[in-house]
């Protein structure tokens, strides 16, 4: 990325407190916007080879996919569908943009349009006006033997949050229950 470009990065991020300063370094729309899915996930996404990029391929998404060795799955945002944690996901919207949409910290979410390059939160307004079909990312398993910690680890991987949850709900019915 050139200096011009992180120097303007760097300055949106202080005029924008939601701006974390992501920006792909592609000029391909719906690479960006993987790209973008893919960094929440902790994913690295790839370019597919030349002959898929040129038009060939029926489904750049999943040639995406293939070149990063990741899975898709399609989802559908219906309802208040941005009311809940659903994780990254990559959406379309009606003009066949293809955006991320980004779970903020606190709840929400935010979106990131690399078409016209801009990055903020998700309005229900805003939220209605995208397609209904979208697609989430599942990265793969470590290469070599799985072992049972690195499935735990694996199946746990940004469930913190929950996990302190449940167990602070634990420590807190144990205390009730000592109490009475």
């Amino acid at each position: 990325m050139s200096s011009k470009k992180q120097a303007l990065l760097s300055l949106a991020s202080i005029l924008n407190p939601e701006w974390d300063g992501f920006s792909p370094d592609t000029a391909d729309p719906l690479l960006a916007a993987a790209t973008a899915v893919g960094s929440y996930f902790g994913i690295s996404i790839r370019p597919p080879a030349s002959w898929e990029k040129q038009g060939r391929t029926k489904d750049p998404l999943e040639a995406i996919a293939r070149a990063s060795r990741i899975r898709i799955r399609r989802v559908r945002l219906v309802g208040s569908w941005w009311k809940q944690d659903g994780g990254a996901i990559l959406a379309y919207t009606k003009e066949k943009d293809p955006i991320a949409l980004l779970p903020k910290k606190g709840g929400g979410y935010q979106y990131y349009n690399p078409v016209i390059g801009v990055k903020q939160s998700l309005t229900p307004a805003f939220a209605q006006t995208l397609k209904t079909n979208a697609y989430t990312f599942y990265p793969p398993f470590p290469d070599g033997k799985v072992r049972a910690i690195a499935l735990v680890k694996f199946a746990l991987r940004g469930r913190l949050g929950d996990i302190l949850v449940l167990v602070s709900a634990g420590v807190l019915a144990t205390l009730a229950g000592m109490v009475t």
